[in-house]
């Protein structure tokens, strides 16, 4: 998924991004970020495909991409030149615990993950462990009530009072690997329901934004543009995002008038900052504070 993001980001940014490539068959991020990030950008995705060299001296000239078999083993003669200066790996998160090891805390031998019991408790009493710690979740959102349970198990045992467990389940609830031939992969919200349309008829969707996105994907797609402007003074860069939903087609034309631009400070977080320019227009909402 991060590299996916990262793949849009940087063609949002203003870079070319020759390709993606992923060593496995089937793209191991969400559906949703594929459709969103690779293929309304047009990025090139190779699959059972891995980087076997590089060349460059003084800095990257080129990657040599090879063909992988199914254990993951580059094919010998299938390897392809490709020309770049810059190549960006996505390596897996690895969670930091130092601080889990030094106070005696289990960890998972094959993910060194936390290992917690229902109520999110460690084998040591007392201490508590929740998110992406414990176990990589698909979504942000499941990390967030995680952490909430685990803050009032921590609350309990130190108030000697009942805990609850822990219902939340953060991994394998939204579709991964390739978006369906004919199928919307919804992307009002992060759980990326997998939208079926028989004429006016929609079925998958979880709720009814779901209707809504399915309503307007089909004839005129949209999406809200996240990026950044530079500011006028020391041309730091300053987070921002469009009011709304805006034209797929016109997301790269908005996103080349905004590196043009330049932000007079102060900026609030929330304030909208209207830019009018040709061929199009968007307002776009500062997501930082700026003195």
């Amino acid at each position: 998924d991060i590299g996916h993001i990262m793949a849009r980001r940087l063609t949002i940014e203003g870079a070319e991004v020759v390709c993606a490539i992923e060593a496995r068959e089937k793209p191991q991020g969400l559906a949703r970020n594929v459709r969103q990030c690779i293929q309304d950008f047009g990025i090139p995705l190779y699959l059972s495909h891995t980087v076997t060299n590089v060349i460059g001296k003084r800095r990257l000239e080129a990657v040599i991409m090879s063909r992988v078999d199914s254990e993951g083993s580059p094919i010998p003669g299938s390897e392809k030149k490709i020309e770049c200066d810059t190549l960006i790996l996505s390596v897996g998160l690895i969670p930091e615990n130092e601080v889990a090891q030094t106070a005696g805390v289990s960890l998972d031998k094959n993910t060194n993950s936390i290992i917690t019991d229902d109520f999110l408790m460690t084998e040591v009493p007392g201490i508590f462990a929740c998110g992406n710690c414990k176990g990589i979740m698909d979504l942000a959102d499941y990390v967030s009530l995680e952490g909430e349970v685990a803050g009032e198990n921590a609350a309990a045992y130190a108030l000697n009072m009942n805990m609850r467990p822990s219902h939340v389940k953060g991994t394998g609830t939204a579709p991964k690997g390739m978006p369906e031939e004919g199928v919307l992969t919804c992307l009002f919200c992060p759980k990326g329901c997998s939208l079926k349309t028989e004429g006016d008829r929609v079925t998958g969707n979880g709720c009814r934004k779901g209707l809504e996105f399915a309503a307007f994907e089909k004839t005129a797609p949209r999406r809200v543009l996240t990026t950044t402007v530079k500011t006028a003074e020391r041309g730091d860069l300053l987070p921002v995002r469009s009011e709304g939903y805006l034209p797929l087609k016109s997301i790269s034309d908005i996103a080349d008038m905004l590196r043009n631009i330049r932000v007079c400070e102060p900026v609030k977080e929330g304030q909208l900052i209207t830019c009018i320019g040709n061929p199009v227009s968007a307002k776009i909402v500062s997501q930082c504070n700026h003195e």
